[in-house]
């Protein structure tokens, strides 16, 4: 399934452009197209909205988006180790591939419903990440393989899927990122794979993301935020809302109870749970779907298998020795751009004690980790 020009529910999106936006979009394509960049179904996408992610990502700077633009064609050619996006999509299905139980569980990641607006609602779990287990379950590769195929299919099938199940302009997807259990000992574990992630998102699918809401952030999260936050365009820096533990009803204004998992204060308790279910338009009537079944019963039987044999649990976040020993502070405040992350019992910001851990899968830069290092107690 591609990501066609030629789709139902269309819109005429430039009739939402000012005029002199509509000529630089119609100048993009003839540079595009006289330069080669761009040809008839091209996967990447070759309507109106596809051209506009780029231009917007750029602030219409012809030049800047030409550059964006190559560039993204250029890494689509050779996303990994050789091969190109198209062909890693048709080796690896986003929604059912193999050990995909194996990395859900330590870098748990799922394409969710959508929200009131018709968007999809794209889950992480950045809490319940634990890299060196990851390390022993599955290979970098095969999860950077998931994490990339998991990015394309937001353009390539979740976004024209949930245009025309709402039948209006969506461009972008809600995101919620989870942070329960997160630590700093645990960010310096998954720092440089987390900046891989940011970077592809933003340079190579670009203006994907309409809302960002960060919940249960944590005490002393404003240290991780000052590091993250310079990974990030100003543009996208604008849409992000960082909420502590009382979210739920902020989800619930823009999300409907039977599309947010129980876990998050909804309704929705899919069989195979919220994270492993995919649900959400994109499935409906999928051919690949459709083409896999036997497979995929043959797949269950023998995952059923192995899950016994490895008594694989279901997620839990990964806790820091506080929270096991039922020491970690309270409810957190609301913050939208914090510098700390204050207790509420008593309003006053506290740096976070920290398990000290070694970083063995994944270099931190000398200048993050003197950041980050200014956040531990002292010695």
């Amino acid at each position: 399934m591609q990501y066609s020009e030629n789709e139902s529910a269309d819109i005429d999106i430039k009739s939402k452009l000012r005029p002199d936006q509509v000529e630089k979009l119609d100048t993009f394509r003839s540079i595009l197209e006289k330069t080669g960049l761009l040809q008839p179904g091209d996967s990447i996408g070759s309507d109106d909205r596809t051209l506009l992610r780029f231009l917007r990502a750029r602030n219409f700077d012809l030049k800047k988006s030409q550059k964006m633009f190559r560039d993204c064609q250029a890494w689509r050619k050779d996303c990994y180790q050789g091969k190109s996006i198209d062909t890693i999509y048709d080796e690896m299905d986003p929604f059912n591939f193999e050990q995909r139980e194996l990395v859900y569980k330590y870098w748990p990641m799922a394409h969710h419903r959508t929200d009131k607006v018709g968007r999809s609602l794209n889950i992480q779990a950045l809490g319940s990440i634990d890299v060196p287990e990851l390390k022993k379950a599955v290979s970098p590769e095969h999860h950077w393989r998931s994490v990339i195929v998991q990015c394309e299919a937001l353009t390539r099938e979740v976004i024209p899927a949930c245009r025309k199940e709402s039948g209006h302009q969506i461009e972008g997807a809600y995101c919620i990122v989870d942070l329960k259990g997160f630590s700093v000992g645990q960010f310096l574990q998954m720092k440089d794979l987390a900046q891989k992630c940011f970077q592809v998102s933003q340079d190579y699918y670009p203006e994907t993301m309409s809302k960002l809401m960060i919940i249960n952030a944590p005490l002393g999260f404003g240290t991780t935020w000052k590091v993250v936050k310079r990974w990030l365009a100003k543009e996208t820096v604008a849409k992000i809302n960082i909420l502590g533990s009382d979210y739920q009803a902020a989800l619930l204004d823009d999300i409907p109870a039977e599309n947010l998992p129980t876990f998050f204060g909804g309704k929705c308790s899919c069989p195979e749970g919220c994270y492993f279910s995919g649900a959400g338009p994109w499935r409906k009537n999928r051919a690949r779907d459709q083409n896999n079944d036997q497979q995929t019963s043959s797949n269950g039987q023998q995952q059923s298998q192995v899950s016994q044999e490895k008594e694989i649990p279901p997620i839990v976040p990964v806790q820091s020795p506080e929270q096991a020993a039922g020491t970690a502070p309270g409810t957190q405040t609301v913050l939208n751009d914090p510098e700390t992350i204050l207790n509420s019992q008593d309003g006053k910001p506290e740096p976070p004690k920290i398990a000290r851990q070694e970083t063995e899968f994944y270099e931190v830069p000398v200048a993050d980790q003197q950041t980050l290092a200014a956040a531990r107690p002292d010695q």
